[in-house]
């Protein structure tokens, strides 16, 4: 590779999306076509594939990265298992060539070094498609850049923050859309418990708020950071300055994306072209309270970020706060006991 890899991380619903389809929209880009969530699952890959100087275990490990980086984790896990490498894409010769290229690249070093292999595979896609870097996107691997520098000597890191309000409402959307489709499909024994939080969640926004600005402090070269307001009301400029940090050529083409989700959507059409109508969208999401809440327990991080709050003088408001709360509570119990579960293997 040319120069190193390129990360995009940030809170979802932050404009990630839309990032990885400008970089995308580069010649010199390939562009990982899901999100990996390759370090946030580290442990569980070095326990699934434990001996990587087995042949087999080596193998096994490089068809599943090849298809992570063509279907995404989540999907692999529940749709790639059972697809060959043909199926993906990928030629045996080329898959042959990637194998060659892992294996010289572990020659002299620990062998059962995982992210040198995932790295080696990422590489070895990029130049099957003729291009000369590459680009992951995972928003929560926001949470282990300490990680990714450390093992990717030269890598760039673009992190998207957004108004917390904004992104917590688009969670919301996005959450109760999901409850509700689970709802129909399991007989309405989905917990409700477990959809949006504005509590939960907005600690969930300050923690990977804090992590990056932290990492910032530590790679300030290494790491830019952009709002998710400014790349959709200036995208011209916005991208020139992100392709200057990445080291790329800029080229107006790159701002010809179509709709991928309500960051592009203007009034429901799938038109070509960003647009900053999704910017005010969390104005009619939420309610009052949850309003409140998000700015009372963010208003440090807004501050920093130049987002101003909203003065919310309503009694009524004020007293239903304690309600908030005990909800938080219920619904932390929910999340805990439903993880506790799904680890140790129960439905």
């Amino acid at each position: 590779m040319s120069n190193g890899p390129i990360f995009i991380v940030g809170y979802y619903h932050s404009g990630t999306t839309l990032l990885q389809v400008i970089l995308r929209n580069n010649p010199a880009t390939h562009v990982f076509k899901g999100e990996s969530g390759f370090f946030a699952n580290l442990s569980r890959f070095q326990q699934k594939y434990p001996d990587l100087k087995d042949d087999l275990t080596l193998r096994l490990f490089i068809e599943y990265l090849v298809k992570v980086a063509n279907l995404g984790y989540m999907r692999t896990e529940t749709l790639g298992k059972d697809l060959t490498i043909a199926e993906i894409g990928l030629s045996q010769d080329q898959y042959n060539s990637i194998y060659d290229a892992t294996k010289k690249a572990l020659v002299g070093k620990d062998e059962n070094n995982h992210v040198m292999v995932f790295r080696t595979v990422s590489d070895q896609l990029a130049i099957i498609n003729d291009r000369s870097r590459w680009v992951e996107k995972t928003p929560y691997h926001v949470l282990y850049l300490d990680t990714i520098f450390e093992a990717f000597e030269g890598a760039r890191v673009i992190e998207l923050v957004r108004d917390p309000r904004a992104a917590l409402s688009s969670r919301k959307v996005r959450m109760t859309a999901d409850w509700h489709r689970y709802r129909e499909e399991h007989g309405g024994r989905v917990d409700k418990r477990l959809n949006f939080d504005p509590i939960l969640d907005a600690l969930r926004w300050q923690q990977m708020i804090k992590r990056g600005a932290e990492a910032k402090r530590n790679y300030p070269k290494q790491i830019m950071r952009v709002r998710y307001e400014d790349l959709v009301r200036q995208p011209e400029t916005v991208t020139e300055n992100i392709c200057s940090f990445l080291h790329l050529d800029y080229l107006p083409s790159m701002l010809e994306v179509s709709w991928v989700n309500s960051t592009t959507q203007v009034l429901g059409e799938t038109s070509i072209g960003i647009s900053g109508a999704a910017v005010e969208k969390w104005r009619k999401n939420l309610s009052k309270e949850e309003l409140q809440t998000i700015q009372l327990l963010l208003r440090h991080e807004m501050k920093e970020l130049g987002y101003s709050p909203e003065t919310i003088g309503d009694i009524h408001t004020w007293m239903k706060m304690p309600g908030i709360l005990a909800d938080s509570a219920s619904h932390l119990g929910s999340r805990v006991w439903r993880r506790f579960n799904v680890r140790k293997g129960y439905t």
